[in-house]
This record gives C-alpha cells, sequence and structure tokens, in this order.
C-alpha cells in the first residue's frame, strides 16, 4: 500500500505501547476525583510522549500517507464518539491494544458477557428488574435515598446511574442538585458512542 509503511507501523505501535503504559497505569485507574490525581512526576515527565496536544488525524498523518492506512488507524476512535480530527493523539493507546494485544470475542457472541453478568449477580443475590422505567431520584442531605420505579418508591443506599448523563441530570434529580442547567446542554456538541471494553490479564 505505501513503501516503508510496514517500518512505520512498528514505530506508531511502539510509541502507542508508551501511551497504554502510562494511561493504563497513570490515567486509567485514577478516580477522577482531583487534578491532583495527574501531578505524578512519571506522568509529568512523560507528557510529551503522550502527544496529547495534537490529534489523532494529524499525528497518524506524520507516519502514513495512504488514505486507506489512515482511515484503518483513525478508526478506533470513532468508538469514542468523536471524530480522529477532535480526538487527542493519546488515544491511539487504542491501536496498540488492538493490533498489538489482540482483538478477542467472547464464545457466543458479545451477549454471553452480559448474560454472564447477570448469571453472577444473581448468583450473589441480585434483583433485577426488567422493563421499569425509572421516573425519579430522591435525595436527602446530598445523597440519594429512594429512586421511584414505575412510580414506586424504594428505599436505596446507593445507586450507579448508567443511563445518559444529561438524562439522569435533567430527568431524574431534583433541580437544586443540578450540576448544569438545560441551556448548557443544549449547547454541547453530542455524539454517537459505542462501548469498547479493554481486558487486561495480569
Amino acid at each position: 500500500m505505501e513503501p516503508g509503511s510496514s517500518v512505520k507501523l512498528h514505530s506508531f505501535l511502539d510509541e502507542a505501547r508508551i501511551k497504554y503504559e502510562i494511561g493504563i497505569t497513570n490515567l486509567v485507574y485514577q478516580p477522577g476525583l482531583s487534578l491532583t490525581e495527574f501531578a505524578d512526576l512519571k506522568l509529568l515527565k512523560n507528557v510529551f510522549k503522550l502527544h496529547v496536544f495534537s490529534s489523532v488525524s494529524t499525528y497518524v498523518r506524520k507516519f502514513f500517507k495512504d488514505p486507506r492506512i489512515i482511515q484503518l488507524l483513525e478508526f478506533p476512535v470513532l468508538f469514542l464518539g468523536a471524530a480522529p480530527k477532535d480526538t487527542p493523539a493519546l488515544y491511539t493507546l487504542m491501536n496498540y491494544a488492538d493490533i498489538a494485544l489482540g482483538t478477542w470475542y467472547p464464545k457466543g457472541g458479545m451477549y454471553k458477557v452480559v448474560q454472564g453478568m447477570v448469571a453472577l449477580a444473581q448468583e450473589l443475590g441480585v434483583r433485577f428488574q426488567f422493563n421499569s422505567e425509572v421516573s425519579k431520584l430522591s435525595l436527602k442531605e446530598n445523597s440519594v435515598d429512594a429512586i421511584y420505579v414505575n412510580e414506586e418508591r424504594i428505599a436505596v443506599d446507593h445507586v450507579v446511574a448508567a443511563a445518559d448523563y444529561h438524562h439522569v441530570e435533567q430527568k431524574l434529580l431534583p433541580a437544586e442538585f443540578r450540576r448544569y442547567t438545560e441551556t448548557y446542554w443544549q449547547k454541547r456538541v453530542m455524539a454517537p458512542s459505542a462501548p469498547f471494553v479493554l481486558y487486561r490479564s495480569e
């Protein structure tokens, strides 16, 4: 496709490996509660190796010219729901995970993962309520103390909301507990995304 591209691919993946190792160790496993989490000497020392100040689109083109190769290497960031030109080159770490570490699929298809999680949860005593609408979160002293499911109030100790952020905040939370206004949300540029799971075996 492009003379010399195999050698360049090795260089590209070597740099992606560095991003992957730093990204997974120093970024992914951080709880994301404060910017001080990133005041790590190793992270700061390697910040330029992460290429956070250039886009995936610009970065890939430093290595390759053929549009087919460029498309292949830009493709993984589409799972983030953003265009390569708007995504920091740090995310080429996904290329390393995909190409160098390999892509794995569960026997029987992706839904087997869901079925396995449900089965394990049920063994541990989790009760599922399917086809039910959560209409409201009730808060007491800044903590959710109940959820309304099909208009029935159910007391809870903790809530993990996996629905869309905008929906949870604007439709389920009382107004005084919302961080953003509807005006803020209407100015955002939304993008569809798909779940992308990296499984790392030790």
